[in-house]
């Protein structure tokens, strides 16, 4: 039961926490709620198809074709949400859609097949449920207290600090490449360049619940931190150079009248 809500902390949490950017970044999420569901839904479909031939994909690449699906959509991911700052609003809302529906996909397609393993391994019926129901539970309500410290902070002078959890969260996102490179032997991880394991373990609740939220890793390598650092960097410059246009029209506009 605890290894099934681990896996719910790990995969779906995230989704939770996307969504409650989504009501606090109003500018970067204009979506109705119609909208929403339908980009879940998408994602939750792509993730079925996935999951249901996962054999196949398998295959793919010498046998390292989830590897390269998972980075790819990654990758687009991160991609279609960064770029949405500098969309026009109609391009933003294109960039987003498919951001949203490749990040539920991905998240998803990793929870239903770590799922299924953990339910493979004789939990029993009534394990299995409690694990569902008190990993719904801890998502649910983790995700009501985030949107709640989120819209206060974004009541106070201090509201910039979500953008830089939402690019810590980016981050995280994009970061998540570099193990499933190494697994190919496309990168080479090395040493970690720290190790916090005795403070936050990777594999307790608390480090999942920060992976989820910043991408932490208790002894990431410097490729983990190489590409946490500059998707991070890079997010942050494309929000500010987003802003730095949008005051520069509002006092061109100002100016002449």
């Amino acid at each position: 039961m605890t290894n099934i809500v681990i896996v719910f902390l790990r995969d779906l949490l995230p989704i939770f926490i996307l969504i409650c950017y989504a009501t606090e970044i109003p500018q970067h999420f204009a979506y109705s709620k119609g909208k929403w569901i339908t980009m879940v839904v998408i994602g939750v479909l792509g993730s079925v198809v996935i999951w249901g031939n996962v054999e196949i994909f398998v295959d793919w690449f010498e046998g390292a074709g989830m590897e390269v699906v998972y980075t790819l959509m990654i990758m687009l991911s991160y991609l279609m949400f960064v770029l949405a700052w500098l969309a026009s609003p109609k391009n933003a809302k294109a960039l987003l859609f498919t951001g949203v529906a490749l990040f539920v996909c991905y998240k998803l397609t990793e929870f239903l097949i770590f799922f299924e393993v953990v339910t493979q391994q004789q939990v029993g019926f009534l394990n299995a449920g409690l694990g569902v129901i008190f990993g719904i539970g801890i998502c649910s309500s983790f995700a009501v207290l985030f949107k709640f410290a989120l819209s206060q902070i974004g009541q106070t002078k201090y509201r910039y600090f979500i953008i830089l959890c939402w690019s810590m969260f980016l981050a995280g996102l994009l970061s998540q490449i570099s193990p499933l490179l190494a697994q190919v032997d496309f990168v080479n991880t090395g040493v970690s360049v720290f190790n916090l394991s005795d403070y936050v373990s990777d594999s307790s609740e608390y480090g999942h619940l920060l992976n989820a939220l910043i991408g932490y890793e208790s002894s990431p390598d410097a490729t983990y931190l190489a590409i946490y650092s500059i998707a991070f960097l890079v997010s942050l410059l494309v929000y500010k150079f987003r802003r730095g246009q949008q005051h520069a029209v509002i006092s061109g506009a100002l100016s002449h009248e």
